[in-house]
């Protein structure tokens, strides 16, 4: 027998399944070549112009006239601005003049700058009180033979001057008459006076001034002046005074071949500082004859190559009044070695003695006299005994009653007359500056 068998029916769909996971991301394809470069913009239109440094070039008398008019023989600078010299020699009697209230900076191209001229008893620069002024990088000569023309004449709280040379054969290479003048890198070369200085105040730095009769001179009334650094060659005196000044300072400043370095001939100074120079081959180091400055002329380190006695000092030692003369050196000859030795100072006196008082009565106080070589009344005077006084004295004071001698005063506290044990006494005196 077969047997059929008989498929049932499908019965309906079920439900679907839930979603799988997502798979994970297939690797990055490789990247695509670069495209090519699109076309360069148009350039754009070309800036103004920057405005020029230099607002007036003046290579040639003509111009100046230009640029300046003269009137009666001065070029008066017409505006605030800089101003570029170059070579050229002005007219016979003509000045270049910056007047007050103008603010200007004259300036060259270098060493191949020079403005020459020629003004009898006058000055080429004027800068004029309330002006403001930088000059610097080019020469002026003045070939005037008149023992008053000069260079530059200052009288401006503001006049800067700095990298400039000044000549000046027969007179003054600048002269300042009021405000204040700074000056650095100066050279002043072939005059009778390098910085004539007749008010205000003057301050020099690394100031050169060779082949003169007078470095710097206090020529009026001054205010202040201010030597620092800087070379003194072929001189007569390097600084010179002639009149009253306030305060002067000299230091490191080298000198060769002169007669006075630092010369007083007439007026008061309040004060002055001569510090840390040398002076070479040169007859006297101070020359200040009268009238030590009233608060004292301190000369401090310097190196004196003098030809002059047996020291650089003329006028006044290292032991007069208001004199401070520290650490000082001095030597002579002009062929090295010239060996130098220390110089006496101003004392710090040290002395050690026997001092034997008398008898000193109850309630009394009495004075021993010692003999101390170089004390000078005004010396500040310490002192002490080496062993202790007995009960009953007291050490009341020491004081420079007379020259060379000090005054020891003990006074007897006790109910008898007493006398000081003979012993010996340290003292040290101070010179007051």
């Amino acid at each position: 027998m077969t047997w059929t068998w008989l498929t049932p029916p499908r019965g309906p769909a079920g439900p679907a399944g839930a979603a799988g996971a997502t798979g994970a991301t297939g690797a990055t394809g490789a990247t695509g070549a670069t495209g090519a470069t699109g076309a360069t913009g148009a350039t754009g239109a070309t800036g103004s112009a920057a405005n020029s440094c230099i607002d007036f070039v003046i290579n040639s008398q003509d111009d100046l006239n230009a640029i300046a008019v003269p009137s009666s023989g001065v070029h008066t600078l017409p505006s605030d601005g800089t101003y570029c010299f170059g070579e050229f020699t002005l007219d016979s009697g003509r000045r270049i003049r910056v007047a007050s209230g103008r603010r200007v900076e004259l300036f060259g191209h270098g060493p191949s700058s020079v403005v020459t001229g020629s003004a009898d008893n006058l000055a080429i620069f004027t800068f004029e009180a309330g002006s403001t002024v930088h000059a610097h990088d080019f020469k002026i000569n003045n070939t005037s033979g008149t023992a008053a023309a000069r260079a530059i004449e200052s009288a401006t709280t503001e006049a800067y001057v700095h990298d400039m040379a000044v000549l000046c054969g027969a007179g003054e290479g600048i002269r300042v008459t009021a405000g204040r003048f700074f000056a650095s890198q100066l050279r002043v070369s072939n005059s009778v006076i390098g910085v004539s200085c007749r008010g205000g105040e003057v301050f020099l730095e690394n100031y050169d001034c060779e082949a003169l009769t007078n470095g710097a001179s206090i020529d009026a009334t001054h205010g202040g002046f201010q030597w620092i650094g800087g070379r003194c060659g072929s001189y007569t005196t390097g600084l010179r005074i002639e009149a009253n000044c306030e305060s002067i300072v000299v230091q490191g400043v080298t000198a060769v071949f002169g007669v006075d370095f630092v010369r007083r001939n007439n007026g008061l100074v309040n004060r002055a500082s001569i510090i840390g120079n040398t002076v070479a081959v040169t007859t006297n180091g101070v020359n200040w004859a009268a009238s030590i400055p009233t608060m004292g002329l301190a000369i401090v380190g310097n190196m004196f190559n003098v030809s002059s006695g047996t020291s650089p000092f003329i006028g006044f030692t290292h032991t007069t009044a208001r004199v401070n003369a520290k650490a000082n050196f001095r030597s002579t000859g002009t062929t090295p070695p010239a060996v130098p030795g220390p110089m006496s100072e101003t004392p710090m006196i040290f002395f050690s003695g026997t001092v034997s008082p008398g008898s000193i009565s109850a309630g009394q106080s009495a004075n021993t006299a010692v003999t101390i070589t170089g004390a000078a009344v005004g010396d500040i005077v310490t002192a002490s005994p080496r062993t202790g006084l007995a009960n009953g004295l007291v050490f009341n004071f020491a004081r420079v009653s007379a020259a060379n001698t000090v005054q020891l005063n003990i006074a007897n506290h006790s109910g008898g007359a007493l006398t000081p044990a003979s012993q010996t006494w340290d003292f040290c005196l101070f010179r007051p500056f």
